[in-house]
């Protein structure tokens, strides 16, 4: 099990002493943080799973430096002595933070270039002081560098170097995080955040704050519907997409890819199943439901298998949906 120091400081500024403690026990952080993503990690190799609970913890420590800051100059600066930390660490300089440690040591192995890490921060510091993105482009700019970026990492953790593959990987984490979106405005709202496009809202006659009135009604206009309906059906296009190189990934690695798809897919249908309500209630996919959608992914997967040997991904075209970027 990783450990880390909870007497940790970092030199260029004090972040909250609260993230670092709570990382301490990386299962646990992962399985209380991200209950879909935990339940497709049991896919994982055990030695694959470390990695991605480091990533993990990773993502979700540099989320929450802005998140639980105390104002926009706390949150800034905490980012800001986190990329100094990253970058000494990259290079080989210690962080005294094991698991973190041995995540910049894996990724400097794997040639993971740091650009791809500072584009993830870049991501997250968008989030500072609010959030209103204007545009698909802003929008698709946002949903790579704190979504895509995150699988093309695990990926050449993973030693997938595939060009095609690569792309179909960007697709994924562009599609989970739609999903991750759709799923959240209520609460991204109560934080002065709506990552849905203005544009978007704006060909249906609506607004941030037409937003909070339908949700302090309680009542999902149909305008709002076909919003979410468009959001949606972007992300259903780009997982389709994804899903021709999750046979091509790694053994372990690409069941539980598989069955992540499949889930936060299920995130989706919950959303509609509650009448697109997801100002006043969050989506969450059952027990039995998450396994059900895994046995259909796993079996998916067997059957794709050999149309991958039939046809190798690099004879594989890439399409436009996957050009994210």
């Amino acid at each position: 099990m990783d450990a880390i120091s909870v007497t940790y400081r970092p030199t260029a500024a004090r972040l909250p002493g609260e993230l670092v403690r709570d990382t301490a026990d990386l299962d646990r952080f992962f399985r209380i943080n991200s209950r879909s993503f935990w339940f497709a990690a049991r896919w994982f190799r055990a030695e694959q799973r470390n990695t991605v609970r480091r990533v993990y913890a990773f993502c979700r420590v540099t989320d929450d430096i802005v998140d639980r800051a105390t104002d926009d100059a706390a949150a800034a600066e905490g980012v800001a002595a986190w990329r100094t930390l990253l970058s000494r660490g990259y290079e080989g300089g210690g962080t005294e933070i094991p698991w973190l440690d041995a995540l910049l040591a894996e990724s400097r192995s794997a040639k993971v270039p740091f650009g791809l890490i500072e584009d993830l921060l870049d991501g997250v510091t968008s989030d500072i002081g609010g959030v209103a993105i204007e545009s698909w482009e802003e929008f698709d700019n946002y949903c790579y560098r704190v979504g895509s970026v995150v699988g093309l990492w695990l990926c050449r953790l993973f030693g997938v170097s595939d060009d095609n593959v690569l792309a179909r990987a960007r697709a994924l984490g562009h599609a989970m995080q739609i999903t991750n979106i759709v799923r959240d405005v209520g609460e991204d709202l109560s934080l002065g955040r709506v990552y849905i496009p203005m544009e978007l809202l704006a060909q249906h006659s609506l607004d941030m704050e037409k937003i909070r009135q339908i949700q302090v009604a309680r009542r999902i206009p149909r305008e709002y519907q076909v919003v979410l309906a468009t959001l949606i059906e972007r992300a259903e296009q780009l997982y389709s997409f994804a899903a021709t190189g999750i046979p091509a990934l790694p053994k372990g690695f690409r069941s539980a890819v598989a069955v992540a798809s499949a889930v936060y897919r299920g995130i989706q249908d919950e959303v509609v199943g509650n009448g697109y309500d997801n100002l006043t209630r969050r989506a969450k996919t059952s027990s039995l439901a998450k396994l059900s959608l895994a046995v259909r992914a796993l079996f998916w997967l067997r059957k794709a298998q050999p149309e991958l040997r039939r046809r190798p991904p690099a004879l594989i075209d890439i399409t436009s949906e996957g050009d994210i970027r």
